[in-house]
């Protein structure tokens, strides 16, 4: 068995974790078990305005807002599923996604 988590999943919850930490509501994350996903080094990375500021511009430039925006469309996806009651979602390697 590989115990080995792979980078880009770490990198996708990192991204989708940070994004809860944002002011402005259009862009938040509502994705509030990302963190927990994390190593003890990253969660503490994100709890001061001053550390997530010095992670932002280290981001490759459009990554994190199609992170954002992937997220809340999957998002919505999954809402309307729920609403039209479909009883079965499947995630296709899902990673770290929650």
């Amino acid at each position: 068995m590989n115990d080995k988590i792979s980078e880009t999943a770490m990198a996708i919850a990192s991204l989708r974790a940070l994004a809860n930490y944002e002011s402005d509501a259009a862009i938040q994350s509502r994705d509030n078990l990302a963190e927990c996903f994390l190593p003890e080094d990253r969660q503490a990375a994100l709890k001061t305005l001053n550390s997530r500021a010095m992670i932002k511009p280290q981001i490759p430039q459009g990554m994190y807002e199609y992170v954002i925006a992937r997220t809340t469309y999957f998002d919505s996806v999954f809402v309307e599923a729920l609403k039209n009651s479909i009883e079965q979602i499947v995630f296709l390697g899902a990673g770290f996604n929650s």
